[in-house]
């Protein structure tokens, strides 16, 4: 395999890398930080917070948290 194909294989694996974790983190936002036991479905507004990985160690999820209930 020549090098350009090498480096698609990298960027395709962090691009599929990083769906899944935001895939992860709003079923963890969803089911147990923003729990809604009348609900049985996982609000998609919650998925604009996760769209920089980086950040979302930042956010102040327990006071957030606190104010949803």
């Amino acid at each position: 395999a020549c090098q350009s194909e090498m480096e698609g294989d990298v960027a395709s694996m962090h691009m599929y890398r990083d769906w899944a974790v935001r895939t992860y983190l709003l079923f963890v936002v969803g089911t147990t930080i923003f729990s809604n036991k009348a609900k049985n479905y996982v609000d998609l507004t919650y998925l604009q917070y996760l769209r920089d990985i980086g950040m979302v160690s930042t956010y102040a999820w327990g006071p957030a948290a606190l104010s949803f209930s």
